[in-house]
């Protein structure tokens, strides 16, 4: 069975579960969120003052990925990754100061979506960047047509 090691989830304090570094919660997934071993993983930290680092990040579409967030700084900071109209969360993560949360996501549709720090304040001050998700290559050994 698949392990999501949700520190600090969206849907933690929600669900009454302790919000801590290495918590579980399987509330309110967001839409993205599949029950998949990763292919792929990609590692982005929160610094204060309101930044992630690296703040552009690329994936293929279809490919189960992990996304970490460790936050580097003292305050709390999220990262949502919000579809290319921005009406839904593909990824909602949470952490605490010091903290770090992570979940595996797969986005099938090519694009850029916008990623962002739903904290008050945060997004304002800085606290933004993109996800570029490239057409899935052709793997060399499939026959073109």
């Amino acid at each position: 069975m698949p392990h999501h090691d949700r520190g600090a989830h969206h849907g933690a304090a929600e669900s009454g579960q302790a919000a801590g570094p290495h918590s579980h919660s399987h509330a309110e997934r967001p839409a993205g969120a599949v029950d998949a071993v990763p292919q792929a993983t990609i590692h982005v930290r929160a610094l204060d003052p309101f930044r992630f680092e690296p703040t552009n990040l690329t994936i293929e579409a279809g490919i189960p990925t992990r996304i970490e967030l460790g936050n580097a700084g003292a305050a709390e900071h999220s990262l949502v990754v919000k579809t290319p109209d921005g009406t839904q969360d593909w990824v909602h993560l949470h952490a605490a100061g010091g903290a770090t949360a992570s979940d595996t996501f797969r986005l099938d549709q090519p694009g850029t979506y916008s990623v962002l720090c739903t904290i008050p304040g945060h997004m304002e001050g800085g606290m933004v960047g993109q996800l570029v998700v490239a057409a899935r290559r052709r793997a060399e050994n499939q026959p073109q047509h």
